[in-house]
């Protein structure tokens, strides 16, 4: 089992950083600014994850924060998950890595970029339980989690997600699809959607960062704020 990775910030890193927002809020092409900046500054794959997840243009900025959400407006409204994003970015930092803050004030994980996903019922088990219980604690009318149906063990994670609620005392839904980006975004109008995918974000209505709740309250030394650094 891989262990969470630790990132060392380089200061070249953090001129890319500033200098991929700046051509990104001049409306170059992320795919050319993204090249631009990588070669100029010799960034690693993990770098560019980190450019490519976490920095947008101001313009996608303001359409996102806008629409984020604080707990207490979470009781009472349908509380949609995109459960590999939540569940992966919360096994991050739980398992010693670091997430990222980023300019849309949401919370990310880069660990994709090296790793695939591989379940394991025990760990992945002690972290949804925990995932549904601040969910849960939140008191939605309603939760329901979205799996993407092409990552390995997708059934059995839904199904083990609804026993976890039902050992909780919390009633949940699970929905399994080929394109959960799209479902989820079919749902979108319907609730508050926790996911950190920027073309989810974009679509939803309202949105509430529960990997960053989680991950602020029990982990919160393995979270950067990159943003905080770029301005130094």
């Amino acid at each position: 089992m891989l262990k969470g990775l630790k990132i060392k910030i380089r200061r070249e890193l953090v001129e890319a950083i500033k200098d991929y927002k700046y051509l990104l809020n001049r409306s170059y092409s992320m795919k050319n600014s993204l090249e631009i900046v990588v070669k100029r500054y010799f960034l690693n794959n993990i770098e560019r994850m980190i450019l490519y997840r976490c920095i947008h243009s101001e313009d996608i900025v303001k359409q996102v924060v806008k629409k984020i959400v604080n707990p207490c407006n979470i009781k009472g409204e349908m509380l949609l998950i995109d459960g590999f994003n939540v569940l992966i970015t919360v096994d991050t930092a739980f398992s010693g890595g670091h997430v990222f803050l980023s300019d849309d004030s949401l919370l990310r994980d880069v660990s994709k970029s090296i790793r695939k996903f591989s379940f394991s019922k025990d760990k992945h088990g002690e972290e949804l339980e925990l995932i549904i219980r601040e969910a849960h604690a939140l008191q939605p009318s309603k939760i329901i989690f979205f799996y993407d149906k092409q990552v390995s063990y997708s059934g059995e994670i839904a199904s083990l997600t609804r026993k976890l609620g039902e050992k909780i005392g919390c009633n949940i839904e699970t929905i399994v699809s080929d394109r959960n980006d799209k479902t989820l975004i079919t749902y979108s109008e319907k609730g508050v959607v926790s996911s950190s995918d920027i073309v989810i974000l974009l679509k939803a209505k309202k949105v509430f960062d529960l990997a960053k709740h989680i991950i602020a309250k029990w982990k919160p030394e393995n979270i950067i704020d990159i943003i905080s650094l770029s301005k130094n």
